[in-house]
């Protein structure tokens, strides 16, 4: 009789054993069918195909690649300013960019020298960048370069558009670039500079 008691006794054991782990196994496929979801939708918003016939060698991760420009503590080594300016020209401000207002004159101005190519010669544009300031918000803002030269322009759009025309369209590397700019314009850019 102890053995058909110890029996039933070891029957519920395993029942009560056997109903814990099916609960255990229901809400592990709840979190299963949650994390699949979350993976589709990731797949869906970041997929990432491979580059084909690329030439380009892999990126290295971020920890192993080089910071670019020098250590702190160094002079910066960018390009020096042209020595002589071929046109000037004033750019001013008629309107303030916040409040469409007429701005004043402030009598300040900075300039910016920007070399382009002429064909068969090297013109130097040197913008005077005149300072304004609105009567109606009293904020003082600065004239800028043409939009298309970027926010700090050294070279103008004909020296872009044929750097880019040589690399995408005659596959020249950044040093056969810069070479032609020092043979056949007269304009020093390092390979650098160019990229």
């Amino acid at each position: 009789m102890s053995e058909t008691n110890d029996k039933d006794k070891r029957i519920q054991e395993l029942e009560q054993e056997n109903a814990t782990l099916r609960a255990e196994v229901r809400a592990l496929l709840k979190e299963v069918a949650k994390l699949r979801k979350e993976l589709d939708e990731w797949k869906r918003g970041f997929r990432v195909r491979k580059r084909r016939f690329s030439s380009r060698p892999e990126r290295k991760p971020d920890s192993e690649r080089k910071r670019p420009g020098r250590k702190n503590g160094h002079t910066g080594a960018g390009r020096k300013a042209p020595d002589h300016v071929d046109r000037t020209e004033h750019r001013v401000l008629d309107l303030c960019p916040d409040c469409c207002v007429m701005m004043s004159d402030t009598g300040e101005a900075e300039t910016v020298r920007v070399e382009d190519i002429i064909p068969s010669r090297v013109e130097v544009v040197e913008y005077v960048l005149h300072t304004f300031e609105c009567p109606c918000c009293h904020r003082t803002v600065k004239a800028t370069p043409p939009a298309e030269l970027g926010k700090q322009p050294k070279t103008g759009m004909g020296v872009q558009r044929l750097a880019v025309s040589l690399r995408t369209e005659f596959y020249m590397t950044w040093e056969a670039i810069s070479d032609y700019f020092e043979t056949h314009v007269g304009m020093r850019i390092t390979p650098s500079g160019v990229a």
